[in-house]
């Protein structure tokens, strides 16, 4: 089977995806750390359970970015495909509008070249 560029694409935009990802997390980390000092808050309006768990999710998407940045690196190798799918897969949830775009073209683009993968 000849090789096409269709795995490196997909590895390209996996990739990307997962930078977003990332820069997502980020965001919900900031975001628990600032929720409290919020100005116009009154004093004992944010609820003692929601900056860790906003952290929690934070730490949810940092995982999922970790695995799409590996899924893409694999992709880019022609190696174990499933990861690639894994870290094509996880954008459409963690990484917003374009992630989603991102995620559904990765998983295209491997789709039509499995045969490739080792």
């Amino acid at each position: 089977m000849e090789n096409t560029s269709k795995p490196t694409i997909a590895g390209i935009l996996i990739i990307i995806a997962g930078a977003l990802e990332v820069l997502g997390s980020i965001g919900v980390f900031i975001a628990s750390t600032m929720i409290g000092v919020m100005p116009g808050m009154p004093a004992g309006q944010i609820p003692p359970f929601l900056p860790p768990l906003l952290a929690g999710v934070g730490v949810i998407v940092l995982i999922a970015a970790v695995i799409s940045i590996v899924g893409g690196v694999y992709t880019l190798k022609r190696k174990i495909w499933g990861l690639g799918l894994a870290g094509a897969i996880l954008p459409i949830f963690f990484g917003g509008l374009l992630g989603l775009a991102l995620g559904i073209a990765g998983i295209v683009l491997l789709a039509l070249s499995k045969k490739e993968f080792a």
